[in-house]
């Protein structure tokens, strides 16, 4: 009793850092090397799809790079899934100390939203390193350091704001199974509305206000106008990939909702 919100969230936050992240490095460990192996395959899988320079970038051409970006998008918001475990083992300590009135709520929340948060970015830059020059995620237009710097945003938003998602599931379900399937479901629908399926004007209007909630319809908004900006691909605007019109507007809804999720 007595100490200072400050001592509190320090103790909370290298508690944290200390159990998950220094004692258990090799869970830490483990997530870079699975993020560097997924992103080696799809690679692979996607192998040089993007070789394209302006003159010879068409309509075609762009739907095949749009796929290999909507499974990208796909993938960066699952993977944070695999923490479910460790956020359910916080929960417990959590709702314990809680109920001691040892700190306040959000000195927790905030705690895993920093922590959790640099772990993401560290994988994802590993995962952009990987897979960008694999794929050939490169605009022909733009120069490559632009490119790659604008894609990396691309994944780390699209990791974040699937950490925050599993990490808001994980602390209101009663178990780890209902936050996977509560999860799996948000992805599953987020996925079917993100447009890269069936185009939003094809989808009737009674159900078409999903693709707002979408987290998915964002990263692959920023990635099509990211990859077509400056060329004479029409796909970003046949398939109303422009809504919002902006990559900056695209980034912003992504980490928006990632603050969403978090604080909630």
């Amino acid at each position: 009793q007595g100490a200072s919100t400050s001592w509190k969230f320090a103790c909370i936050f290298f508690r944290n850092l200390e159990n998950h992240y220094i004692r258990n490095i090799s869970n830490l460990a483990a997530r870079i090397v699975i993020y560097a192996m997924t992103a080696m395959l799809l690679g692979l899988v996607f192998w040089q799809v993007g070789d394209y320079d302006v003159e010879s970038l068409d309509n075609a051409k762009a739907q095949i790079v749009m796929g290999a970006g909507l499974f990208l998008a796909e993938a960066s918001i699952l993977l944070p899934f695999a923490q479910i475990g460790t956020f359910f083992f916080d929960k417990k300590v959590f709702a314990a100390e809680n109920a001691l009135g040892l700190y306040e709520p959000w000195i927790y929340a905030i705690s895993q939203f920093l922590l959790e948060a640099w772990a993401i970015i560290i994988c994802s830059f590993v995962q952009a390193v990987i897979a960008i020059p694999m794929i050939a995620l490169w605009n022909p237009v733009w120069s490559p350091i632009e490119s790659f710097l604008t894609m990396l945003c691309f994944f780390c938003l699209g990791g974040l704001v699937g950490n925050s998602v599993i990490l808001l599931i994980s602390m209101i379900s009663i178990s780890q199974d209902v936050a996977f399937l509560c999860g799996a479901m948000y992805v599953t629908v987020g996925l079917a509305c993100s447009g890269g399926f069936v185009p939003f004007a094809s989808m009737q209007s009674w159900i078409r206000w999903l693709q707002w909630i979408s987290a998915i319809k964002y990263s692959l908004q920023a990635f099509v106008q990211t990859s077509f900006d400056g060329t004479n691909v029409t796909i970003v605007e046949e398939l109303d990939l422009d809504r919002p019109d902006s990559i900056t507007l695209n980034f912003v809804a992504q980490l928006g909702m990632f603050f969403i999720f978090a604080i909630s």
